[in-house]
Parts: structure tokens; sequence; C-alpha cells
């Protein structure tokens, strides 16, 4: 059964799978579709239905006309506000109202980013963030929109995921790129050193996979559903 609702700003569609208690969440990626709300792998839930709960979130501010630039809001608002942590409040309310309680965030680029501050967000959550944006300053959308939009008063470091992960309690995180796309020099190798170096982040657990498949072309590029569903069904044992 769908159920359409909104959890703060961002639109969302909920499929429901009665005998489960957990779920996945799809956080979407950057898009210049004129599609509103834009859910991708929607058709996923097929392959999911009655195995888990599935909730698919929008990006809340993708479609606006001031933001056909960089395609993408990274969940900062016209009004120079980021409400992603707002929206994990209340995310994790309506799934608890559920009966739920073993939640899998799961996103790619933009979708990537939003998975990692969500889970980390929610304490005992899981993520798969695929070829994320790790640093704003590190890719061409992000960088225009904090440049843009944020709020002049808030630094950008701390809507970054590392102030997120460093303060997170018992997520589990897993970040997969293309070691032929250019996310994994400017985005996970140096994320990784940071991760590292911080003695904050001692309460997370958090994996980086590089890889290089046959059949994937060089570049930006999120996995295939043929690759992407074995690792959910994994992280959610199902």
């Amino acid at each position: 059964m769908r159920i359409d609702a909104r959890i703060g700003d961002c639109e969302c569609s909920f499929f429901s799978a009665p005998n489960s208690r957990k779920v996945v969440v799809f956080l979407p990626s950057a898009s210049d579709k004129d599609i509103y709300p834009y859910y991708p792998r929607l058709s996923w839930e097929n392959d999911l239905s009655g195995k888990v709960n599935v909730l698919y979130i929008n990006d809340p501010f993708q479609h606006l006309d001031a933001y056909k630039t960089p395609m993408g809001s990274w969940y900062i608002s016209p009004s120079g506000d980021f409400v992603l942590p707002e929206v994990a409040v209340l995310l994790q309310d309506f799934l608890s109202g559920k009966g739920i309680d073993e939640v899998l965030y799961y996103g790619s680029s933009m979708g990537g980013y939003a998975a990692v501050v969500l889970a980390s967000l929610h304490p005992g959550a899981k993520a798969i963030a695929e070829c994320p944006q790790l640093f704003l300053s590190g890719h061409p959308g992000s960088r225009y929109v904090y440049e843009n939009f944020l709020r002049k008063t808030i630094d950008v470091e701390t809507v970054e995921p590392l102030s997120f992960v460093r303060k997170s309690v018992g997520s589990q995180i897993r970040i997969f790129c293309s070691v032929q796309d250019y996310h994994y020099k400017v985005h996970v190798l140096p994320f990784a050193e940071k991760v590292s170096a911080c003695q904050e982040s001692e309460h997370v657990d958090i994996e980086f996979i590089g890889y290089k498949k046959p059949g994937y072309k060089s570049g930006h590029v999120a996995l295939s559903k043929a690759d992407a569903l074995p690792l959910i069904c994994t992280a959610l044992k199902i």
C-alpha cells in the first residue's frame, strides 16, 4: 500500500510491508528532470515489496527556478536554512509511529550526502552512500548552493557530513565510489583521512569501498540495480 505524506519540508511516499519492522529510505540525486516530487529508484520498490518497508523522500527545493543551475538544493532552503536536522527528527517520529526500528538510508551523489547526514543523526541507523558529496566545495552544484543560499552566519563545515559523523552514535555507514569517479579522490579519500584523525568519531562504524567494475563507464556513476539490491538486502538481512 502506498501512502503519500509530508515530513517537514519534504514530500514522501511510503510503501508498507506489514510484517516488517525494517525500512529502506531512498534519497534523491540532483536532476534537471521536470518532475515533482522526484523519486529516483521508484521502480525498485517492486523488487522489495513485501520484504521491507520502503520510503522515498524528495528534495523539497529542487524544482524551484532558483535551483535550476545546481539541479538540487542539498537541503538548503531559499531562505538559507539547512533543513535536514529538522527532517531527521520528524522522520524518526514518522518511522517509530509505524513500528519501524531498523533503518537504512540509501542514496547516490546528493542523495548519498543526505544518507550520511541522516544516518549520523539517527542512532543505530545504517547508510549506503554512493559517490556522495562529502565536501560541498568539491562539487559545482553543492558549491553553488552554499555560496548563493546558505546563510552567511552559518559555517559551511557545519552542514557537511563530517560535522554529523563525528557526533553520531552507533551508526553504520558504507560509502561506495568508483575509483574512476573524481569523487573518489576529491571527496572519499580526504574524508577517510579526516575520519581517521577525528577522535570524536569513535562511535561510528564507517567503511569506504572503492571499486572498478566491468560494464561501468568512468566518471560520476551510481551502482546498477543488480549490484545495489544485494547490498540493501545484506544490510537489512532480508
